[in-house]
């Protein structure tokens, strides 16, 4: 089941040394804002922890959704190390950098 963005619970999370958003929840196409850009991960066959790939939309081993503030390459595999979660960071101190917020 797709929820609306802004019903997800949202975590601050690093992918490939870059702040993103996380869900674990699949996020309805057309509700989060503009200028952010969404991608789902999946996670490996063997590991539910261990992220292995972002692209546009996951159909197997769904692990969340990030949300970036610049796009990625299409179908970006990952190593171990590549994606961390923190689940116990408060989102209002999640920077958005300047020039998004004119765009909102």
């Amino acid at each position: 089941m797709r929820i609306d963005f802004d019903n997800a619970e949202l975590y601050a999370a690093f992918l490939l040394n870059q702040p993103v958003m996380f869900t674990d929840s699949r996020i309805k196409m057309g509700t989060c804002p503009s200028w952010l850009y969404r991608y789902e991960v999946r996670h490996a066959d063997d590991d539910d922890t261990f992220a292995c790939e972002a692209q546009e939309a996951i159909g197997v081993n769904f692990m969340g959704t990030i949300f970036t503030f610049a796009p990625l390459e299409s179908g970006i595999l990952l190593e171990r190390g590549d994606f961390e979660i923190f689940q116990d960071f408060d989102m209002k101190h999640f920077e958005i950098p300047e020039s998004k917020k004119a765009s909102k």
